[in-house]
């Protein structure tokens, strides 16, 4: 999907700040209609969640309606309009004067409708956008089942969510109209493949919307290349990079580039590309990037902020990365779904090495058995390559995390799932982060990385920290001798309540935190397949409620706030010895 914060002949006007908003107890998006609709609005800020705005809908899940009256510059009355949602959680429908112009299924990932059909030229219109937040054991991610029939949430939780992360609810990220020329550049999707980690060569596939286009052009540091737009609309263009200035973290160069369609010798549409030249791939027990093996350390992460829940907050995003820097880390994943684009953005340029999620985190049995949940899981995986590929710090898609997999069904499921990942982009590796041991982790030898999960010295080996780390070392190499594959350990740590002092081994205390995250790091550092270590988590984070929750995971070495514990400065002195 385009970036059309960089498109040169878009126009655009941001729609953020105060809607109107109205819970809808009861009804369904399925049933919703936007005349009928209706109730006593309030003011909801965008983006937000709507459960840190206002308390009595700290659990309200369900149905909500957004509304805000805008005009359309009369300038845009030939040209093609579109209104486009970052994101919104969990499934939502854009409605334009009652028209439906746009709807997502999935949380976390952009989507957009064309509306200049729909539009009042010179006079108000209304844009209505329908979110629905349900607990339901069937959406992706899911609630739990009742019980007996299933997991039964994260610990008993209230929301009974089969995650351990906050269903927020709302509008999380920027909503724009924007307008382009009639015949546009729809999307460039950017692969850079290399045979020898030196010598790369630029595909570019263009995709066209309209008929008023011949050729589509390609231009980087004065060179170009042209190719004819094919019927349908598409275009390759292809161009040689014998001695390319490689992107890593310690170089995160950035080519700039433009792309223009033509008709004739008039330039109709132009939009930038911003691309880096680099290799990624598996080989030899070990994960290279540009021919040479890399070595993570960083975190899992979550989108979470006091008063903005998991909406986009571009200082947050940059305060984080500061906090990383400094502490020494060189990667994340995108835990458990799929990050803002700003957030890929200031990666790419920052030199940070991210492994992109998707949404499927809880999955068990029952999901592999229907279908329409294979299909719904390999659009989410596509919807996120799609988005994400240009991104030169996406080093590797991780397609599930935590799942059950113990039938050949389901082996079966993620066997689809890593095909549907390579066939969208061959160019990286593909993982699955994986918990327990291999008899719920069943078809793991499809995919090319393999991640971890395990808290010796928190919810197995309690308290005992000696006996934690030789549990982790041979829990790593059962694992290992399991898929044959290289190995993130990529949840690890403890809880720790900050201010919270005591000796070693006193739990929730700062002091067996930090233990527990050197313990654990050192013996990952002595196993030749492990390419790295990310701990659980960057920041404390809000959850559902839990006997097990003090009102929030505190695995965080930074505080909710970010203020850092002393795992964070353990970890600095850590990994300042790299």
């Amino acid at each position: 999907m385009r970036h059309i914060r960089h498109h040169m002949f878009c126009h655009h006007v941001g729609l953020n700040g105060l809607w109107d908003f109205t819970p809808l107890p009861g009804e369904r998006l399925s049933d919703f209609r936007p005349e009928s609709s209706s109730g006593p609005a309030r003011p909801m800020a965008v983006p937000g969640s709507w459960a840190e705005q206002y308390g009595d809908l700290k659990n309200y899940f369900g149905l909500t309606r957004y509304d805000r009256v805008f005009r359309v510059p009369h300038a845009w009355r030939e040209q093609a309009v579109f209104l486009r949602v970052g994101a919104a959680n969990q499934s939502a429908k854009v409605y334009v004067n009652g028209y439906c112009i746009a709807e997502q299924q999935f949380g976390h990932l952009p989507f957009e409708g064309r509306c200049e059909h729909a539009i009042r030229w010179g006079q108000d219109n209304r844009i209505t956008v329908a979110v629905e937040m349900p607990i339901d054991p069937w959406a992706l991610p899911p609630a739990r089942l009742r019980q007996g029939e299933g997991r039964a949430g994260f610990w008993d939780s209230e929301p009974a969510v089969a995650y351990d992360f906050f269903p927020y609810g709302g509008i999380h990220r920027p909503v724009t109209l924007y307008a382009l020329p009639r015949t546009h550049i729809r999307n460039v999707a950017v692969a850079t493949p290399t045979d020898d980690d030196h010598s790369f060569r630029l595909v570019a596939t263009v995709e066209v919307e309209g008929d008023q286009a011949d050729v589509a052009r390609l231009v980087v540091d004065g060179r170009t290349a042209q190719s004819p737009i094919e019927v349908g609309g598409q275009a390759t263009l292809t161009m040689a990079f014998p001695q390319a200035r490689r992107w890593c973290p310690d170089d995160p160069h950035l080519y700039t580039g433009e792309v223009q369609l033509l008709r004739g010798d008039s330039v109709v549409d132009r939009s930038p590309v911003t691309f880096g030249l680099r290799s990624v791939r598996v080989a030899d027990g070990q994960l290279l990037l540009n021919g040479d093996p890399i070595r993570l350390r960083g975190f899992g992460k979550h989108e979470d902020f006091p008063v903005i829940g998991k909406a986009l907050c571009e200082s947050l995003i940059v305060r984080d990365f500061d906090l990383m820097r400094w502490i020494g880390a060189n990667s994340f994943r995108t835990s458990h779904y799929p990050y803002a684009e700003e957030t890929l953005d200031l990666a790419d340029r920052l030199g940070f090495l991210v492994v992109g999620e998707t949404s499927l985190v809880g999955l068990e049995e029952r999901f592999f058995e229907r279908p329409e949940q294979l299909r719904d899981a390999c659009a989410i995986l596509r919807q996120m390559i799609e988005r994400d590929a240009n991104h030169p710090s996406v080093i590797t898609w991780s397609v599930a995390n935590e799942p059950n997999v113990r039938s050949e069904r389901g082996a079966g499921f993620f066997e689809q799932l890593a095909d549907t990942a390579r066939r969208a982009d061959p160019t990286r590796p593909v993982m699955y982060v994986a918990h327990g041991d291999t008899s719920n982790n069943r078809g793991m030898t499809h995919f090319d990385l393999i991640g971890v999960n395990k808290y010796f010295g928190w919810y197995e080996e309690l308290g005992q920290l000696e006996h934690s780390a030789e549990a982790l070392s041979r829990y790593l190499d059962q694992m290992h001798s399991a898929c044959g594959k290289p190995i993130l350990l990529a949840e690890y740590g403890a809880d720790a309540v900050a201010g919270l002092h005591g000796f070693g081994d006193e739990l929730f205390s700062e002091e067996y935190q930090a233990a527990i995250i050197e313990t654990q790091t050192r013996v990952a550092e002595t196993k030749p397949y492990v390419i790295g270590t990310h701990v659980w988590n960057f920041a404390d984070f809000q959850t559902a409620q839990s006997p097990k929750r003090v009102t929030m995971n505190r695995k965080g070495v930074f505080t909710r706030d970010r203020n850092p514990k002393l795992a964070a400065h353990t970890l600095c002195r850590m990994w300042s010895e790299v």
